[in-house]
């Protein structure tokens, strides 16, 4: 499995040519059509400093006139070009997992190899030779990922790296929350939310692991107590289905929808404004944002059928401007989710499409480190899967491998998610924490929220708090903001903050946002 995994870079990346460059070796492959291909691939990267992708296929119908390959070659030759068919491109391809495995697999071989010469030598009675070949092994140049020789290219491949693949987003997200999550939903991160008790953290976490599936992202989700599987796996339906799968919750309602305090209070003269009269223009922006409710928007909404939200403006998305504001639309009735129609969606989302989506559900007070480690290995030799995501709901219930203290215990708990973040082509992890009881009467949360230890703080490359305010009006709207409590790469101010409009009851964490 792992010279075809080669294989497939050699044919569909020009970094992991580039990668691998220096310590290349053909013999040290085992199957003569990885080897006919490598060949291949390296001629065309010599010739057009690039990966081959498309191309190798003319590239085997023009070699196989030229050579006399045997029909056996030819036929593997053929399925593996064929079975490459839909990844000629590389947005699916963990170019530093496989630089790492390919270099420990050229290590393996080459010191088989030169055992093997040893061995035979002894049998022939050769005791100096073989002192002295064995004596003469040299390693794998640069075998230790850890190590970086700065006389050598190498650390130019490095650096390289440094600029573009670790910078490399994992899920995106368009609009003012794109910029917000700009340079921190990224390869190597580790990302937490902290909230209060049933303030929608898996709702949000849901929402960044399905967007990530649809950017063709391989996603592993440890559901560490907080949810059962039915439970996930209903929320998952209803996500994709935009439907609740109860009755209660698919009546006629009002949903959120982004809108600009000036197209509210009629204060705006853009030519490009979708309104040209306000529905609150007797009122300030204080009371608009503070103390009008849901029940007088309802009403402004009946009485103006024809009043438009607008965010038209290039002035609208400016970050320091907080034009944006709350309105509502009306969302008919629906009958409630069934099976027959949730296993339909759930079809055609994952199965249909051959999105990577793994989900592994623990009890309570069973989920480790370890065991998430440990369920990682098992997929990726069972199949070769490795997440660019790995998203665990959530840290707080995760139980801890060592005895001592419950501070340290937690400490231990968020350096092993780190650590997760650091190994196996460097993932991005996600994850929740649940603030402290004083949490529940703020408005907006502070580094000071944290709860059993604030060294997690210390582990993690960006902090949020998810806020609402603790009368209750935010969340009848369904308004969220995120604040930034820690950014390690970054300039951070607490005050900062984006907000998102959700429907949880058709399962959306995320509809808009705006500053």
């Amino acid at each position: 499995m792992i010279e075809r995994k080669i294989i497939t870079g050699l044919i569909v990346s020009t970094d992991y040519l580039k990668a691998i460059q220096n310590i290349w070796d053909v013999s040290l492959l085992e199957s003569s059509t990885a080897k006919r291909l490598s060949l291949w691939c390296w001629e065309y990267f010599d010739k057009f400093n690039e990966a081959p992708k498309k191309h190798i296929e003319g590239i085997y119908f023009s070699k196989s006139k030229e050579s006399n390959l045997s029909k056996e070659l030819a036929q593997d030759i053929e399925d593996i070009l064929e079975s490459l068919s839909d990844e000629y491109d590389d947005t699916q391809f963990n170019l530093d997992y496989l630089t790492d495995e390919t270099r420990k697999y050229f290590s393996e071989r080459r010191l088989k190899m030169h055992i093997a010469i040893i061995e035979s030598q002894l049998s022939e009675g050769k005791l100096l030779i073989a002192e002295q070949t064995a004596c003469n092994y040299k390693p794998i140049a640069n075998a230790s990922e850890n190590d970086i020789d700065f006389t050598t290219p190498e650390v130019l491949s490095r650096l390289e790296a440094a600029f573009t693949t670790s910078n490399t987003t994992v899920v995106k997200y368009l609009g003012p929350i794109g910029e917000f999550f700009k340079y921190q939903l990224i390869k190597g991160g580790l990302v937490a939310f902290l909230a209060p008790e049933k303030r929608g953290k898996t709702w949000l976490l849901i929402d960044i692991a399905m967007r990530s599936v649809k950017q063709n992202k391989k996603v592993a989700f440890f559901q560490a107590g907080d949810l059962t599987e039915s439970n996930f796996l209903k929320r998952v339906s209803i996500y994709l289905a935009q439907r609740s799968d109860r009755e209660k919750y698919c009546k006629e309602h009002y949903q959120p929808v982004r809108d600009c305090i000036r197209n509210q209070m009629n204060t705006c003269d853009h030519e490009d404004r979708t309104c040209k009269f306000g529905v609150f223009d007797d009122r300030t922006e204080k009371e608009i944002r503070e103390d009008l409710q849901i029940d007088d928007y309802v009403d402004a909404y009946e009485k103006n059928s024809d009043y438009r939200p607008c965010s038209a403006c290039a002035e609208y998305r400016e970050s320091h401007k907080h034009l944006g504001t709350v309105w509502i639309k009306k969302v008919k009735s629906v009958k409630p989710l069934s099976f027959k129609e949730a296993r339909g969606i759930v079809d055609r989302f994952f199965i249909q499409q051959k999105r990577y989506f793994r989900l592994s559900t623990y009890a309570n007070d069973t989920l480790t480190i370890n065991q998430i480690r440990a369920k990682l290995d098992v997929w990726e030799k069972q199949d070769g899967f490795v997440p660019d995501l790995i998203v665990v709901d959530y840290a707080d219930l995760i139980v801890p491998e060592s005895r001592g203290e419950f501070r340290h215990q937690q400490n231990e708990i968020w350096k092993g998610l780190r650590r997760l973040s650091q190994e196996k082509g460097e993932p991005l992890v996600i994850t929740a924490s649940q603030s402290d009881a004083k949490s529940y009467e703020k408005d907006r949360l502070g580094l000071s929220n944290f709860s059993e230890d604030k060294r997690k703080y210390s582990h993690v490359t960006a902090f949020y708090g998810l806020n609402q305010d603790k009368k209750g009006r935010e969340k009848r709207f369904g308004i969220m903001r995120i604040n930034e409590l820690i950014l390690r790469e970054d300039e951070f101010d607490t005050a900062r903050e984006i907000t998102i409009l959700q429907n949880l009851r058709r399962g959306r964490p995320f509809l808009a946002s705006y500053w």
